[in-house]
């Protein structure tokens, strides 16, 4: 198994520094080190393997034929680098929202979608071509959860409020769909699926949003219904119609690559806690949620773990976030899997005693 570490470019050579601390020593044979690349990929040498992340918009900016030629550039580019996996987050159903520069309307502030079932079977087959495109370059694309909703953008900051965002790719019945569509690998964030199951569940600061269905749906949106799981409809809330526990959507899709932050309360994955943005939170030994999640996914026998914490650098909503929080957040996840190897290690020995002893006695 590998633990990866989110880095640009220019990151890579300070932390490479954090695989010769004690504790991965202590890892070595079991795990090893990597790295995946975020923003621009241009000059990235190292000798460790590594994923590259897409940028998060880039399905959804190259509907635009004015972006294509630098998108084009970029993507040409990764194909170069010949990396493990690269990440693509989900296309967006809605042409009106690209990127984060547009405000949230009040009504995507009231979860109201702007589009409805014909839309999203479209933007469903847009996803398909921009994947297979990369893929005829050699880009092996890995699809991404992502939540129903994202943060309100600001001045350049994310603020402790959110809208919907609706894309293709966030539940284990449309990943699969897009997965049999293009055979492209799947890639769990465990805190985007716990958010997506919010939203779908109406769980915590969704509790208030209906879930409307009439009688009397069209062939797209019963086409939506059966193959993506969803009832999509312009003017109404979206509904999740198979509600799952979070250990049932990891095991249905599948992935062996996981995004790991810490849960926002110790406990569970919220955006937002007191007035602050609370996603990609930090790992702590003490974080009991993040645990229970993490064993959910080693179960699944993941190949690859990346860390997901945000950091001070990355955006003034986190400004109160130490500056090392993902270097402490990395040791800390490798100290939580020296324990796991640790007791493991323990149960396999009790085992043999007692097979011992059980044939000392027979």
């Amino acid at each position: 198994m590998f633990v990866f570490v989110p880095a640009g470019v220019r990151e890579i050579k300070e932390k490479t520094r954090w695989f010769r601390k004690p504790i991965c020593k202590k890892l070595r044979g079991e795990v090893e080190f990597g790295f995946e690349i975020k923003g621009p990929t241009e000059g990235l040498k190292t000798s460790y393997p590594y994923g590259i992340h897409l940028p998060n918009n880039i399905a959804s900016q190259w509907r635009e034929t004015e972006q294509r030629e630098k998108l084009e550039k970029e993507i040409k580019n990764v194909a170069s680098l010949k990396p493990l996996y690269a990440v693509l987050h989900g296309i967006r159903a809605s042409k009106a929202r690209t990127g984060y520069k547009e405000p949230a309307s009040e009504t995507e502030k009231k979860f109201i979608s702007d589009v409805g079932a014909a839309e999203y079977l479209r933007a469903a087959e847009e996803q398909i071509s921009f994947i297979k495109y990369l893929q005829e370059l050699g880009i092996p694309v890995v699809l991404e959860t992502v939540a129903f909703t994202n943060f309100s953008f600001a001045n350049g900051i994310f603020l402790p409020e959110t809208y919907l965002d609706l894309r293709v790719g966030s539940l284990n019945q449309d990943m699969l769909k897009i997965r049999n569509e293009t055979s492209c690998r799947l890639l769990v964030d465990i805190e985007h699926l716990a958010l997506a199951q919010n939203f779908s569940q109406r769980k915590y600061t969704y509790a208030e949003i209906p879930e409307e269905i009439p009688a009397s749906i069209s062939e797209e949106e019963k086409m939506v219904t059966q193959e993506y799981g969803l009832f999509v409809r312009k003017g109404l809330p979206p509904v999740s119609l198979k509600l799952r526990s979070f250990k049932d959507e990891i095991k249905r899709i599948g992935a062996k690559i996981y995004h790991l932050c810490g849960t926002s309360d110790g406990k569970n994955y919220i955006e937002r806690k007191n007035g602050k943005v609370t996603s990609h939170s930090p790992i702590t030994l003490e974080d009991k949620g993040f645990r229970k999640y993490l064993n959910i996914v080693l179960k699944q026998k993941p190949e690859i773990l990346v860390l997901e914490v945000a950091g001070s650098k990355d955006n003034p909503c986190w400004s109160d976030r130490p500056e090392n929080v993902q270097e402490t957040s990395f040791e800390n996840l490798c100290k939580i899997l020296a324990e796991k190897k640790e007791a493991e290690h323990i149960d396999i020995e009790a085992l043999v005693d007692e097979k011992e002893l059980l044939g000392f006695l027979y």
